[in-house]
């Protein structure tokens, strides 16, 4: 309340206000924000760690010029924008989405709230003020903002939030000397940060703990030494595993990586396959590659050609090396007949006698273009002057020569063209001026992206590359 006595029902929340609401549904502990990033919002204030708590995690911006705008008041849009940050960065289903136009001031959503006010309403966070009326930018009350929280925590975080998984496990590590140091790592997905990471080595039965990180990163790793010693009278083996924690108390358990002595070999397995062929041209040479990893040298390589159901053996070689390769010429006659299509595989034998095949590369006569692809995206740019050129490339593979490259820039959701180039060749670049000035006012921040068409109409956009100011 606003006292003891009063909780002020029909009066306005402002920003400082909102954003302290929301540290408190996310029971953050605020206390390392010390440092505060807005001119106005001054350091040991009620409201100043949980600003920058939001702020850092990316969940509230500024409203440019370096401020906060704490004292203005939170509006409808805001709050829907607030909650869809935090929602999305905390893993939670944000994709319901409602069409707005029928409400009368539809127009009246700022571009850079748009998403967030489609979600809220769609999910029942926000309703209209009238039947036909959204109010995107009117004030809150402290009324009206207790049950959207009260939605919020109960529909939204209660209801959706993803549980804490492992999507990585650590992997198994086979030691090449008597001793070396074994690197491990582990990825998760969902639950709520920060996560607590806490590696622990088991030998036979006895568990010790070697390695303990804190970190709102969804991936995490540890190293451990291991020697001959380690292995001596251990009946079952020595083994790693990671248990992690996140700040609602949730705990999972990572697969146990098994730590193998110098003299075990590593399963033999196919870490790089061969890769489909598109033929050029009426006759042509195909190269393939296969790529292993384990077993016992020397390793026997066998090469077949698959025509619809009719395997041919058309290369052999034996050797100690992991990489082997093979070349065949195909011509469009090949092609005469073939219902089901021409494939090339590798069946590789190792010392032991064990033996793992690749998957099946295909082969495509000449009139059938590989897709168009994007094989090297455009980097993010960090200016380090006031002003500044910043120098953008895309590399794609496959499609239909020439090639349409378009350049964007996008400030907030609002997107720009500013290069437009025709080519055959597969690599493209583009530069754009920027200062300091592009970045007033700006709450989401300054990306690059481009779009390319081959000439069949094909389209591929690249990944965003993120513009930052000095």
């Amino acid at each position: 309340g606003l006292s003891d006595t009063v909780f002020g029902r029909k009066s306005n929340v402002n920003r400082a206000m909102f954003v302290t609401i929301l540290a408190q549904i996310d029971k953050a502990d605020t206390s390392s924000y010390t440092e505060m990033s807005f001119s106005d919002v001054p350091a040991g204030q009620w409201y100043s760690n949980a600003i920058e708590w939001a702020y850092r995690n990316g969940y509230a911006a500024g409203i440019g010029g370096g401020l906060f705008g704490r004292k203005a008041d939170v509006s409808r849009e805001q709050i829907a924008l607030f909650f869809y940050t935090y929602a999305e960065a905390n893993s939670i289903d944000v994709s319901a989405s409602v069409d707005l136009s029928d409400y009368t001031d539809y127009n009246r959503i700022h571009d850079w709230a748009l998403k967030g006010v489609e979600w809220a309403v769609a999910e029942g966070l926000i309703a209209g003020v009238g039947e036909k009326t959204l109010a995107p930018r009117d004030s809150a009350t402290r009324q009206e903002i207790a049950l959207i929280v009260k939605n919020f925590v109960e529909n939204i975080i209660s209801a959706k939030a993803l549980p804490l998984v492992v999507i990585k496990h650590p992997e198994s590590y086979y030691m090449s000397s008597s001793q070396e140091t074994a690197d491990f790592s582990v990825e998760i997905a969902g639950g709520k940060a920060p996560y607590s990471y806490t590696w622990v080595v088991v030998t036979d039965s006895f568990e010790n703990s070697f390695a303990e990180n804190q970190s709102s990163d969804k991936a995490d790793g540890a190293s451990r030494e291991f020697t001959d010693y380690d292995f001596d009278d251990v009946q079952y083996g020595i083994t790693v595993y990671c248990r992690i924690t996140d700040a609602t108390g949730a705990t999972v358990k990572t697969d146990e990586a098994d730590v193998f002595p110098k003299g075990a070999a590593a399963p033999l397995t196919v870490v790089k396959q061969p890769e489909d062929f598109y033929m050029s041209f009426s006759q042509e040479t195909a190269d393939f590659s296969v790529e292993i990893a384990g077993g016992k040298a020397p390793y026997a390589y066998k090469w077949y050609v698959v025509t619809d159901s009719f395997e041919n053996s058309f290369a052999e070689n034996q050797s100690s090396d992991k990489v082997d390769g093979a070349s065949r010429e195909f011509t469009d006659y090949d092609f005469d007949d073939v219902r089901y299509g021409i494939t090339v595989y590798c069946r590789i034998t190792d010392a032991n006698g064990t033996t793992v095949k690749t998957d099946e590369a295909d082969v495509f006569p000449k009139e059938v273009a590989a897709p168009l692809t994007v094989v090297k995206q455009p980097e993010d740019f960090y200016m380090s002057f006031s002003q500044e050129t910043a120098d953008f490339s895309v590399e794609i593979a496959g499609g239909k020569a020439p090639y349409a490259y378009k350049w964007y820039v996008v400030t907030d959701s609002f997107e720009n063209s500013f290069a437009e180039n025709q080519s055959s060749d597969k690599v493209d670049g583009a530069s754009r001026e920027f200062t300091d000035y592009d970045f007033d006012d700006v709450r989401y921040g300054i990306t690059v992206y481009c779009r390319i068409t081959d000439a069949n109409g094909t389209t591929v956009k690249t990944d965003e590359a993120d513009v930052f100011p000095k």
